[in-house]
């Protein structure tokens, strides 16, 4: 999948990212970057911080911060979330 596709699911809803760690492990990620779901975060506008075009910074909702993993890792996505 495409990193714009893969942003686009992720502000249109909360979906399960499945990816392999760095390490080689499997890994799980119930997120999202859906507005409405993310945490309220004063903005420095002097600061500005360009993220890697093969990573993505997401919002972790199990674990209530923001995590990230790298594009190409992405085994599948899925939408069953019970949220």
């Amino acid at each position: 999948m495409k990193r714009d596709a893969i942003v686009n699911l992720l502000k249109d809803d909360v979906v399960c990212v499945h990816f392999t760690k760095k390490d080689g492990t499997l890994r799980t990620m119930k997120c999202t970057l859906k507005n409405d779901l993310l945490p309220v975060v004063e903005v420095n506008s002097t600061s500005t911080r360009k993220q890697p075009e093969n990573s993505l910074a997401v919002f972790d909702l199990e674990a209530n911060g923001w995590r990230s993993f790298v594009i190409d890792s992405v085994k599948c996505i899925s939408f069953n979330t019970g949220v």
